[in-house]
């Protein structure tokens, strides 16, 4: 396996653990990130593990399902600052959304955006732009078809007004 760090990978991992979050089989967990309150590290680590059995499994649809060391290191990178500082990500995207509510956004749009916002505060060696390309094409992958402008217009006003210096 190469140990080189694919973060476009990565990424999408964090995503898509970060989606079933959003999911209803996880309400408990999702509560507990709008209330802001401290997650269970081992519980966090048991579930984190089970997704990333499922993901690794390879089947015909998935033939190439793995993640390189570093890229597995760099996703749950994102993964634990989401987690951790949730109710910033939702108030920077509201702030920004141009007048809509959380509750209205597709999960997935909202998780590309949250996600987005995650790296641009946290991960200082990726320029805003390209992580911004990135969600914009993870948008196009898993999104609607209107899913990459939506999340491309929240994303600039964020990088202008909130790292704009």
């Amino acid at each position: 396996m190469n140990n080189k760090l694919d973060p476009t990978r990565a990424r999408e991992y964090a995503l898509k653990f970060l989606y079933h979050i959003q999911l209803s089989e996880f309400k408990e967990c999702k509560k507990k990130l709008e209330a802001g309150e401290q997650y269970d590290a081992s519980a966090f680590n048991s579930k984190l593990n089970l997704f990333h059995d499922s993901f690794s499994e390879q089947d015909l649809d998935h033939p190439d399902n793995t993640l390189s060391p570093n890229a597995l290191f760099f996703a749950k990178h994102l993964i634990l600052n989401f987690i951790s500082n949730y109710k910033y990500l939702v108030e920077t995207a509201q702030k920004n959304s141009k007048g809509w509510k959380k509750e209205n956004i597709d999960k997935i749009d909202l998780t590309i955006i949250l996600l987005a916002i995650c790296e641009m505060k946290f991960s200082q060696d990726t320029p805003k732009k390209v992580i911004i390309n990135e969600a914009i094409n993870m948008a196009k992958k898993y999104g609607k078809e209107e899913s990459f402008a939506f999340v491309n217009g929240i994303l600039d006003s964020i990088l202008n007004t909130e790292f704009s210096n």
